[in-house]
């Protein structure tokens, strides 16, 4: 379905009017246009669909189809998107009233959350509201007025609930949420990549099918690969049968068409594998030599890659006991401020025990700015990187770590798009750096052995910097 020839069938008993009308609630073209698209467009839009087809306005296929189009159209496409629903379903019926028998009356009463069970729904982050009401006996039909004010408090609901607050809570799949999942998705979804490292059992693989399901995608649009043994090009970027034909993948699918891909056991890669992922962690394209005619796949702006490794890419685990090889210094520059350490979750220990004997408190895993000021914290981290670009670049301190333009750029998304702190930011860039390393820039990490985080002094650090 394109919105240019979108066409919506009215399957109920009259039309569902979703226009602005006298009550002013529903949100403007221009309001729309200022949202986040993918914390409260989206989800505005998908609860609009979902209350239309509660409301018998339209059949299950056209409301599946509407979700897909919400899902990979860009901003300007999915409000008019919202403006053709509009016009179609805010026409009278021919019997004057803008509902059918089959439309409840909204109550005045709050509405109440009820998740949606279809297969094909996506979530939206928060359950779709359901209006119902506890005093409608006289079977008559609602009126325009009443109506209109029913689909503009599911509409207002949406746009209040859609953003998500930085704290742990359960995740669209039901499971308990890693209390670092804030923080990760805020970077997957600011700089589109990501790296986890994290020892067994930590919870990488679930964090990525949970991410991958409040960004909407379903199974078909999430693809996990192991970069194991065995592993070659071929398995990303396709390959030639006998008969000359070219076999392609999910994985080039995904790249093309957007998705979330899952690059597991990334510091046990093939070194001619990584040198193509590379490309496409850098410059967003990967080449594919054997198809002919189309030998370069241009990464869709919707295509996020998660990898995960068991260790910082330095061959070695430490004392964890991990083997793995060591990764080049340009790919682990595709994740200069885009990584972090992944801890096991107390939490989650206990519930996968069935204890509840013991309470866990954990940070807030960002620090959001309370009276942002996009340029001031900017001016911070920029002051801040520069001071550990001229560390690095002093060989007496033995540091051996990159810090190019490309951590500049990263770490100055997660500020200015994610509202993310310079000193969050620090944190992240910091994350593979050593205890001794940390010292020789007067950073302290002290590590909490039980609840497996660190946590970070930055007081000296930050004196030297401004010259306190």
């Amino acid at each position: 379905m394109t919105f240019k020839t979108t066409t919506v069938t009215n399957h109920g008993q009259g039309n569902t009017p979703i226009s602005n009308g006298n009550s002013g609630k529903i949100p403007t073209n221009n309001e729309m246009l200022d949202m986040n698209l993918k914390k409260e467009l989206r989800p505005l839009a998908r609860q609009l669909v979902s209350t239309l087809e509660r409301n018998g306005d339209i059949d299950k296929a056209n409301a599946s189809s509407l979700r897909n189009d919400i899902k990979r159209r860009p901003k300007s496409e999915i409000v008019k998107l919202i403006d053709e629903l509009n016009h179609a379903f805010s026409q009278p019926s021919s019997n004057g009233t803008s509902g059918g028998s089959g439309i409840p009356k909204p109550s005045s009463q709050p509405t109440t959350p009820s998740p949606s069970n279809e297969p094909d729904s996506e979530p939206s982050g928060e359950p779709d509201s359901e209006p119902t009401s506890s005093d409608d006996t006289s079977g008559e039909p609602p009126t325009k007025d009443d109506v209109e004010q029913m689909i503009a408090q599911a509409l207002l609901s949406a746009k209040a609930n859609s953003t998500p607050e930085p704290v742990t809570k359960p995740s669209a799949s039901g499971k308990l949420e890693h209390w670092q999942m804030p923080l990760i998705k805020a970077i997957v979804e600011t700089n589109r990549q990501a790296l986890l490292v994290g020892g067994a059992g930590s919870g990488k693989t679930t964090i990525a099918q949970q991410i991958a399901t409040d960004l909407g995608f379903t199974g078909d649009d999430f693809y996990s690969i192991s970069l194991s043994a065995g592993v070659s090009e071929a398995h990303l970027t396709g390959r030639m049968v006998m008969t000359g034909e070219f076999l392609d993948t999910k994985f080039l699918n995904i790249v093309e068409n957007g998705g979330l891909i899952l690059l597991d056991e990334f510091d046990n890669g093939d070194a001619d594998v990584m040198v193509s992922l590379n490309s496409l962690l850098a410059n967003d394209e990967i080449s594919v030599p054997l198809r002919r005619g189309n030998e370069t796949a241009i990464r869709h702006k919707d295509c996020y890659i998660l990898a995960t490794a068991n260790t910082w890419g330095n061959g070695s685990g430490g004392s964890s006991g991990y083997v793995r090889k060591q990764l080049d210094s340009a790919t682990l520059d595709r994740f200069v401020c885009s990584k972090m350490y992944l801890g096991t979750d107390r939490r989650i220990v206990n519930l996968v025990m069935g204890l509840s004997d013991e309470t866990v408190t954990y940070p807030l895993p960002m620090t959001l700015n309370t009276a942002f000021q996009p340029t001031v914290a900017l001016k911070q981290l920029r002051a801040m990187l520069d001071f550990l670009s001229v560390a690095i670049n002093d060989k007496r301190r033995a540091v051996n770590h990159l810090l190019g333009v490309r951590g500049y750029m990263q770490g100055a998304r997660l500020v200015r798009d994610a509202n993310i702190s310079p000193l969050s930011v620090l944190e992240i860039y910091l994350s593979n750096w050593t205890d001794d390393q940390l010292k020789t820039v007067n950073i302290k990490r002290d590590y909490d052995a039980k609840l497996d985080y660190f946590t970070y002094d930055f007081s000296t650090f930050e004196n030297e910097v401004f010259n306190v």
